[in-house]
């Protein structure tokens, strides 16, 4: 059963068709997962398939734990860095 309703599936698709660059997705799980591990997957697998630059890459953080640790990392430095900016005020008038 999907997850997306097809009306939602169709918007997407359209906004997706937008995109200039290829997008990869990362998820990181484990081998024994949970019941909101199956739901994300299935989730992302659905956004997945709705657009050939949209690709799903699932990993097990047990497994590949430096992976996931730079990726974390690199997530980290992104937010800052978009945080920074929000608040020094170029991207709206309120800063936080």
């Amino acid at each position: 059963m999907a997850i997306i309703s097809e009306k939602d599936q169709k918007k997407l698709k359209d906004v997706f068709k937008s995109l200039s660059n290829d997008v990869k997705m990362l998820m990181f799980t484990q081998e024994f997962e949970c019941e909101h591990c199956k739901m994300t997957k299935g989730l992302l697998d659905e956004v997945a398939a709705l657009s050939e630059k949209i690709t799903l890459e699932a990993h097990d953080f047990v497994k590949e734990a430096d992976l996931f640790i730079i990726t974390w990392i690199n997530i980290r430095k992104l937010v800052f860095r978009r945080r920074s900016r929000w608040n020094d005020g170029r991207y709206c008038q309120n800063s936080y």
